[in-house]
């Protein structure tokens, strides 16, 4: 009786183990999936954005050529999506505090994504991607201190037309306007060359 006893006990506990190690397994198995399930999500939405950046800047490049005396028209179509549309009013009221805020924080969005994209991508051409978005987000904040700049000759009556010119192609060139557009359009040529989207696109996969 204790023999059976004995061996009941034995087999009690292999049972057990065998219980423990798969429910580590199955355990295992479950974090992978969930991390790979967050890798998907959060790869999907940075490169949603990245497109929808990159396709707004697609259709609208050719008006880069007035961003020096209009820079909040080039502000509103660069901002012309879900994810940038709350920032428009910063050119209305652009140092209005609730404004400011609202359009720094949204930059801060754009620069957080631009190092998701690089490190949520193991291929050279996540940091072509990451750059472009880097890009996007100086090239919208070198418009806004171009716009008030404007807005602050605007207000001085005794600046005619050709000095008001002259100076605000320098304030373009001091800020870094002018060298933001030649980059951005750099960086923008390089995503095309190189198929930057439909490479990263292709490791959004969830296996």
């Amino acid at each position: 009786m204790e023999i059976l006893s004995i061996i009941l006990n034995s087999f009690l506990s292999v049972i057990a183990i065998a219980v423990s190690i798969i429910s580590l397994v199955y355990l295992n198995r479950q974090i992978k999936l969930s991390n790979k399930q967050s890798l998907f999500n959060d790869r999907v939405k940075a490169f949603t954005i990245l497109r929808n950046l990159f396709n707004l800047y697609e259709h609208n490049k050719e008006n880069d050529k007035s961003v020096v005396e209009f820079p909040d028209f080039m502000f509103y179509l660069l901002a012309g999506n879900k994810f940038l549309e709350d920032t428009m009013e910063i050119m209305e009221k652009p140092l209005n505090s609730k404004e400011q805020n609202n359009f720094l924080g949204k930059m801060e969005d754009l620069m957080a994504i631009a190092l998701q994209i690089e490190l949520l991508w193991e291929v050279e051409e996540s940091k072509i991607a990451s750059s472009f978005v880097l890009k996007y987000t100086d090239l919208l904040c070198s418009l806004y201190k171009q716009n008030i700049y404007i807005l602050k000759l605007k207000s001085r009556k005794e600046c005619d037309l050709e000095e008001f010119k002259k100076l605000i192609f320098k304030k373009a060139k001091d800020i870094g306007l002018l060298k933001n557009i030649e980059e951005i359009r750099f960086f923008f040529n390089q995503i095309k060359e190189k198929k930057v989207l439909e490479k990263l696109k292709e490791q959004i996969k969830l296996k």
